[in-house]
Order: C-alpha cells, then structure tokens, then sequence
C-alpha cells in the first residue's frame, strides 16, 4: 500500500500502520531538518520600550529603532490620534527605507536574506497602511511582538554585515 486514497471508516490496522510509518519517516527525514533552525520567540517588553537587548550595533540604526517604540506604546493610549498614527508610519516607512538601503550595498548580506527581509518589511506595511483610528489592540499586540521578533531575529542577522562609517581621510 503505497496511498491512503480510498480509505473508508473505519480505518484498517493496515492503514493506520502505514500512516504511523510515513509520520514517524516524515519527521526523521523533513523536520529535523529545521532543528535549530526555527527562530526563538523573544517576550515583548511591557511598556514597550526599546532596551540595549535590541541593540543591533549600528548607532543609526539603534537610534531609529527607538522611536519605532514608542510609537506603538503611544498607540496604545492614543489609538484614535490619526497624526500619531500618519507619523507612526512615515518613521517605519523612512527607518524601513534606510534599513534596506544599507544592507542591500552590503556584499557581505546575502540576496535572498534580503529579498526575505524586505518581503517582512513589506508585509508589516502592509498591514500598517490599512489601519484606521481607532487602531485596534489586537493590531498593538500585533505590532509590539513584530517588532521584537523583527530585530531580534531578522536585524540582528545584519549584524557584522553592513557598512560602518569610516572616517575620511582615515588615519592608520
């Protein structure tokens, strides 16, 4: 028996033999594969607020991150402030934009990390830009963990990998 097509109830030992069998070839021979792989889901800080563990080592960056921050604690306060919520935005979209700037010059970031990381970018953008006030705590709850899962397993891949400043002229 090579397929389960056809299978009627109630189910033959046969069938959920070779069932069991295909499960337990499945995850030795597909899952495993992922072992170490997957990433690790980080707690949202509460208040939401950015702290030196979401630090990615570039000053520019870090400093963009923060208000990325507190634009979402703010929202959940202020959610019906449609300014807040329009500047919200502009920070994500420009910090988004310089972001992908940087790593995408970067020889050392591989293309499809970018192409992957800039779908991710586009996907929360996607879901900011359809938003109205009031915006909705399931949306905050949304946002606050996206972005602590974004740095913390995504940006910090960058890391070592794009740009530093160098100072012109360099002195040895």
């Amino acid at each position: 028996m090579k397929t389960i097509k056809g299978a009627v109830l109630p189910i033959t030992k046969e069938i959920t033999q070779f069932i069991k069998n295909w499960l337990a070839q499945h995850i030795k021979n597909t899952d495993f594969t992922y072992k170490g792989k997957m990433p690790k889901l980080y707690a949202v800080p509460d208040p939401f607020v950015w702290d030196a563990s979401f630090a990615v080592q570039y000053p520019q960056m870090d400093e963009e991150h923060k208000p990325l921050f507190q634009c979402v604690e703010e929202l959940k306060t202020r959610g019906d402030d449609a300014e807040l919520l329009a500047s919200c935005l502009k920070s994500y979209e420009d910090h988004f934009v310089h972001e992908e700037r940087l790593f995408t010059k970067s020889s050392l970031y591989p293309a499809e990390e970018a192409y992957q990381h800039i779908n991710k970018h586009n996907a929360f953008l996607s879901t900011m830009r359809g938003l109205k006030t009031p915006v909705p705590s399931s949306w905050i709850d949304y946002a606050s963990n996206w972005l602590t899962q974004h740095i913390k397993n995504t940006d910090f891949r960058y890391k070592d990998k794009m740009p530093h400043p160098v100072a012109d002229p360099y002195v040895w």
